[in-house]
């Protein structure tokens, strides 16, 4: 689109039309039934489950929820939680900190190594289409791998994968007369990690976040996620000063956020976390497999 809109104005305009969909699309999504239980809603989780029978050929299925004791039909009687929650227990606040740290080193390289294709020479448009187009096999690697070797394994395994490619590319950028299609190469290479790094965060946090803090703890990631993207254009300005900058601080970072992963849980072939408590029993659980 840059490449055919070369007007910045009419290319913004052009890249938000699509989203304007949104506006229609959000209207058919049902809430999560599995939040609605939490929250005492049983009616209506139920009603959600019957439709996704019927839509899914089973039928006119009859759907009953087990209600517990501190719940009833006329509405919750569950304890509300906020933000000062994800810190007040040391298990939860563990898994912010970190979260927090990959969400915002994630984006931050990702939305990074997007911009920062100008600094590696060549074709500008080029380059930028190549950084999309190795997004789609690290996806699909990213299936394999969580099914494979869990989801901390496989976040270490990206995360360094990234690190060490930013750091290849780092290195030829200071030769000056490497061959650019080798500095394309692995500058491509670590978008390919960091896009499956980021695919596998998903799914990793909202199984490491209990149901009753899950969205709070989404949504605080999902601001540093934000915050990291804001930040990238400044460091990538920084290559206008020294070409290789850019591409050592990426990293580091990854290297960084590597690292601090490992501190979490593996959440693979485990039920999610419902309460607070689910957490805790979930975390000695590990402790015990570990030591035996």
């Amino acid at each position: 689109m840059a490449y055919l809109i070369p007007s910045w104005r009419y290319l913004t305009v052009a890249s938000a039309l699509p989203s304007v969909l949104g506006i229609f699309i959000v209207n058919m999504i049902p809430e999560s039934p599995r939040w609605l239980a939490s929250q005492g809603r049983y009616d209506e989780a139920e009603a959600t489950l019957i439709k996704i029978a019927k839509e899914n050929g089973l039928g006119n299925k009859n759907v009953s929820l087990r209600r517990s004791k501190s719940t009833s039909k006329s509405g919750p009687l569950v304890q509300s939680y906020g933000i000062l929650d994800l810190f007040t227990n040391s298990t939860t606040c563990i898994i912010t900190i970190i979260m927090v740290i990959s969400w915002f080193v994630n984006s931050h390289v990702y939305y990074g190594l997007s911009l920062n294709v100008k600094n590696l020479g060549g074709n500008m448009y080029v380059n930028f289409v190549l950084a999309g187009l190795v997004e789609i096999p690290s996806y699909l690697l990213t299936v394999f791998l969580l099914n494979w070797s869990g989801r901390r394994k496989s976040l270490f395994y990206f995360m360094m994968g990234a690190a060490g490619s930013c750091w290849v590319c780092m290195k030829l950028q200071e030769l000056g007369s490497a061959n650019p299609a080798w500095l394309s190469t692995s500058a491509m290479l670590g978008k390919f990690c960091i896009s499956a790094s980021f695919a596998v965060l998903y799914v990793y946090a909202a199984e490491l976040f209990p149901t009753v803090i899950r969205n709070i703890g989404m949504g605080v990631a999902t601001v540093a996620s934000r915050i990291g993207g804001i930040l990238c254009p400044f460091v990538v300005l920084m290559g206008e000063q020294s070409r290789s900058l850019p591409m050592f601080i990426f990293a580091i970072m990854s290297l960084v956020a590597g690292l601090a992963g490992l501190k979490l849980p593996e959440t693979k072939g485990r039920p999610m976390p419902e309460t607070m408590e689910d957490l805790e029993k979930s975390e000695y659980e590990e402790v015990k497999i570990v030591k035996a």
